[in-house]
Formats: C-alpha cells, structure tokens, sequence
C-alpha cells in the first residue's frame, strides 16, 4: 500500500510540475502507512482520490505526450563518451 500511495503522489507532482521532489512530501502519511497505522479503508479513500488526481493531472499537464527519443539517445552516446574519454585518461 505504501509504494502504491508513494506512486500515485509522485506521478501527480511529475503530471502538474513536470519533477519529482524527494525526500517526499508526504512522508509522515508514507510512514504511518508502513507501520500500519492507518485503516485500510482510510488507505483505499487516498489511493481512490489519487487516481482522480493523476487523472485530471493527466488532462491539463504541459508534459509531452511522447518522449523525446532523439534527446535521449544524444544523453547516452555523451555519457558513453565521457565514460570512454575517462577511462582512456587511465591507461
């Protein structure tokens, strides 16, 4: 129950702000869940209202619809790159 709550919160906060903040937020919530301190219908409510939330989130993000592919594939040939130019600086 607990990484599905943690889920549901971050993929809000990556819909509507476009990063994901750790530590959490909602830690407290997060560690009450794992010590079993709240019911499980009380859990149920928040996984239920989260699922709203991610849903309208979802209608108004300025998030791309698709991934950039060409981006990331420029990230990691750069990363191997570097990675090889270091190792060479080694030998």
């Amino acid at each position: 129950m607990l990484h599905a709550v943690r889920v549901i919160k971050q993929a809000e906060e990556l819909l509507l702000t476009g990063h994901v903040t750790f530590p959490r937020p909602e830690k407290d919530l997060l560690l009450k869940i794992r010590k079993a301190e709240l019911p499980y219908l009380q859990i149920a409510e928040i996984l239920e209202e989260g699922m709203d939330n991610v849903n309208k989130a979802a209608l108004i993000t300025k998030l791309p619809e698709k991934p950039n592919k060409e981006l990331v594939y420029e990230l990691i040939h750069s990363v191997y790159l570097d990675q090889i130019k270091d190792s060479e600086k080694l030998k």
